[in-house]
């Protein structure tokens, strides 16, 4: 009789017991990592090689003319919307140091499409202010699309975004993307 009872009792207390160890697992009680072959991580001596100083050619409109500017950013090998976005934070830096923009913008972020060829930068703030008259802000934006094109960045369009979403402005559209070529005639 005990031999009846003893074998389904064990067999119970094994399911509640697997039950138990499931459930704990499934609502992340319980961690369980399963050894995976690993692949090497680059050592930081790789890191580095991928990783240089380059130099930049930076163009603005100021006092009437065209200026550019010579400065070396971070350079990754194979970022190139990395590379987008440092380069356009350098060129917002050199804006807000030669007071052409009032105020500090941030590129929060920089991707490219699939094909590569279209960047969406988007940054904390739009770089214009409500004061500003349509031809300020269009050389503003051609000093961008100049700087980028100057550094062959590899793409040929640019969304600029503002938190992820097209710039609100009431005097120019930026639904579209900007052709790095630019409009103006150099």
């Amino acid at each position: 009789m005990i031999n009846r009872i003893r074998k389904p009792l064990i067999t119970l207390l094994a399911f509640f017991c697997f039950g138990t160890i499931m459930y704990a697992w499934y609502h992340g009680i319980i961690l369980i990592r399963l050894r995976r072959h690993q692949t090497e991580q680059p050592g930081f001596a790789a890191q580095q090689a991928a990783i240089t100083k380059h130099k930049v050619k930076m163009h603005y409109w100021h006092q009437e003319r065209w200026m550019n500017e010579q400065s070396s950013i971070i350079w990754y090998k194979n970022k190139r919307s990395d590379n987008i976005a440092h380069l356009i934070q350098a060129w917002f830096t050199l804006l807000e140091e030669d007071n052409i923009i009032a105020r500090r913008v941030s590129v929060q972020s920089c991707a490219l499409s699939g094909s590569g060829k279209v960047a969406y930068a988007s940054f904390d703030r739009s770089p214009f202010g409500e004061q500003d008259a349509i031809f300020a802000k269009w050389l503003l934006i051609e000093g961008l699309l100049k700087t980028l094109h100057a550094n062959q960045v590899g793409i040929t369009h640019i969304h600029l975004l503002c938190h992820n979403q097209p710039i609100k402005d009431y005097h120019i559209d930026f639904n579209n993307p900007w052709p790095v070529s630019g409009f103006a005639k150099h």
